[in-house]
């Protein structure tokens, strides 16, 4: 026997087994099968890391199969979830070509060769192209799909062959899947997702709590308020808080992943650029604010609800937060979200509102109490229960031996 094969083995032994009452609960084998490129920093790559963790915390045992053109992607996940006690499987391939020429077709297979050592109970993987070697996974696992966007809507600009093709493998992959997990319910009841007869469940975005310090307020007169975004992403609605510092020239705004690059027309004096920032770079400038700024030309995507990550990590800090849509988990009732409408000219609309409320948070952050859950210890357990109900492991993993008799 190889190492190799051994270091398998190791990873995946036999299902812990837990006194409850009486009841002996079998725990799941969980591979998370994804392609990766957005590293260490990113709210993906954190959100990966968080849910492979609390499944592993909460007794099960999880392995990583990422295929990636990043070798420092790939160094970094290995060594954070060496530490965390979780295996990671990596396959880097050149990206030099558009896919599925760049070499991903091979990191694929040759992935899912290691993933049939020993086989896991639950494979769960985020939505992304469809490649020919997925086929063989959806043929032999219980593959559960993670549903982040509005696909098509986010695609309605590409080539028509483009889309021809992407929409055959969209069917193959959600047609196929066990279950499909959204984070939003207006995602889920799409036309173009809900036509998909597999299981669902819908579990927005959430956030670990242990890991997100809550930040002092700031002391200070000056008005601040923050957003952390990416660029090319029109739904952020960058030119809407352009706005907002037009309209309101005594407000200090810092943004958090915008460069100058990406603003030739330039943006008013009372405007920060500050570019991509690590989170030890970006938190000074958290503590620093009194407010956050979410999305607010969701409309743009033709969306009205979302659960975005960088709100929850925004609410962690204890920052209250400024949206323009409708969150899956924040309800109206919830006074440390602004909600203005989604539209064009809902800052303009809104200006009264905006200030009223940055009056009523200036100096305060949002009580932890209010957003626990959104903890990933409440929303994983969820999950949790999903699997084990479309990989058949609900009831037949689980033996009351009261009635054994000697």
């Amino acid at each position: 026997m190889g190492v190799e094969q051994r270091s398998y083995e190791l990873f995946f032994r036999p299902a812990y087994k837990k006194l409850q009452s009486g009841r002996e609960v079998n725990f799941m084998r969980i591979a998370y099968f994804l392609q990766l490129n957005m590293g260490p920093g990113t709210g993906v790559y954190r959100k990966v890391i968080a849910q492979a963790t609390t499944w592993q915390q909460m007794g099960n045992t999880v392995a990583f199969y990422v295929a990636t053109k990043s070798a420092s992607l790939a160094d970094d996940l290995q060594r954070t979830c060496k530490i965390l006690g979780i295996e990671v499987n990596c396959e880097i391939y050149a990206g030099k070509l558009p896919p599925p020429f760049d070499g991903r077709l091979s990191s694929l297979s040759n992935l899912i060769k290691k993933l049939e050592i020993l086989p896991p109970d639950i494979v769960y993987t985020r939505q992304d192209i469809y490649l020919p070697p997925l086929k063989r996974l959806l043929g032999h696992y219980k593959v559960v799909v993670e549903v982040n966007t509005n696909d098509l809507g986010e695609l309605k600009n590409a080539s028509r062959l483009f889309l021809f093709v992407y929409k055959l493998g969209r069917h193959i992959l959600l047609g196929k899947a066990s279950g499909i997990i959204y984070v939003s319910k207006e995602i889920s009841n799409l036309p173009h997702y809900n036509l998909f007869k597999t299981p669902k469940l819908v579990i927005g975005n959430g956030i670990d709590l242990a890991a997100t310090r809550p930040l002092p307020p700031n002391a200070d007169k000056a008005i601040r308020l923050v957003f952390i975004g990416q660029s090319g992403q029109s739904w952020h609605g960058i030119d809407k808080i352009i706005k907002l510092a037009t309209l309101r020239s005594t407000w200090e705004f810092n943004l958090i992943g915008i460069s100058k690059e990406e603003m030739p027309d330039g943006c008013p004096p009372n405007v920060a650029l500050h570019g991509v920032l690590s989170t030890n770079m970006y938190e000074p400038i958290l503590q620093s604010s009194d407010c956050a700024i979410g999305s607010l030309a969701l409309h743009r995507k033709d969306m009205k609800e979302a659960s975005p990550l960088k709100v929850r990590e925004y609410l962690g800090y204890g920052l209250p937060v400024i949206i323009g849509y409708e969150d899956t988990d924040l309800h109206s009732e919830e006074n440390f979200i602004l909600k203005i409408p989604n539209c064009e000219s809902n800052v303009e609309e809104s200006i009264h509102q905006i200030d009223n409320f940055i009056g009523n948070w200036k100096g305060i952050r949002v009580p932890r109490k209010s957003i626990e859950s959104l903890d990933y210890n409440f929303k994983e357990r969820k999950r949790l229960m999903f699997f084990r109900e479309v990989g058949g492991l609900a009831e037949d993993t689980i033996h009351n031996h009261n009635n054994d008799k000697l």
